[in-house]
């Protein structure tokens, strides 16, 4: 808390600090608090003259689960247009169009994460912490691996690791954290456990069959089964994000269609 402090103005942690930090003490620090002492301390540096601020992050922002559900409805979209990309068109046009789309989709549904942590994170702090900085870690790595490899083909970059080695292990990082998000999830029950538990099932069939196909572990080609049920799986993610947003930016409709039902 007192590293994150130390990004406000020194006029303003005079002032404020001692306060600040005993109101942050009250309860455990989510990710989303984090991000929005960060802007906090943003608007202070660039507004220097108001020293007005809320005495904590705010507990019930209305615009924090609209834009985090937009970003997983985006970010679940795409991953679900790169799932038919990957089945209707060949190689190696479809790698070329999953470069491109894949940061959209890592991009977004980090900020679903750090949006929807807002809530889980006051009831299991070190589960929803790791569900953020795992994925996010995923998200560097990956990137990185795609500019290493538009740079240098298959040549290693770390180690003996190529660019595409490191966008996998993102891939799995990100998929890794998806898990551990939706079993959050489902435990708090603060957002849709059916969403949460469709997106669990299908971040285990990814992590079960599709980070071992990564590491070439074995081939999918002679295995038609397994084939589908990567496929279900990576449906399953990509519905279980757009679940989770839709529920989250549109609460109100989803209680009206229950209550109809």
């Amino acid at each position: 808390m007192r590293i994150l402090l130390r990004l406000y103005p020194a006029a303003w942690r005079a002032r404020y600090e001692d306060e600040f930090l005993a109101v942050l003490e009250e309860r455990p620090l989510s990710p989303f608090d984090a991000l929005d002492i960060m802007l906090g301390a943003l608007d202070a540096r660039l507004r220097p003259r108001s020293l007005a601020i809320e005495l904590a992050p705010r507990r019930n922002p209305s615009m924090s689960p609209r834009i985090s559900g937009y970003a997983a409805i985006a970010g679940g979209a795409v991953a679900l247009l790169m799932v038919a990309i990957g089945l209707l068109v060949p190689e190696p046009a479809n790698g070329s169009l999953a470069v491109f789309l894949y940061p959209v989709v890592a991009i977004a549904l980090l900020v679903a994460l750090l949006g929807l942590s807002a809530a889980q994170g006051r009831r299991l702090p070190v589960l929803t912490w790791t569900a953020v900085i795992v994925p996010a870690a995923g998200l560097v790595i990956s990137l990185l691996g795609e500019l290493g490899s538009a740079a240098l083909g298959d040549r290693a970059i770390v180690g003996e690791l190529s660019g595409w080695h490191l966008w996998s292990i993102g891939i799995g990082g990100a998929i890794v954290g998806s898990i551990l998000f939706a079993a959050a999830t489902v435990i708090v029950g603060v957002l849709s456990r059916g969403a949460a538990i469709t997106l669990l099932v299908g971040s285990l069939a990814l992590g079960l069959i599709g980070i071992p196909v990564g590491m070439g572990m074995f081939n999918l080609t002679p295995n038609p089964a397994v084939f589908a049920l990567l496929v279900a799986g990576g449906v399953a993610f990509c519905l279980g994000w757009i679940w989770l947003g839709f529920a989250a930016a549109f609460p109100a409709r989803l209680s009206a269609a229950g209550s109809a039902g």
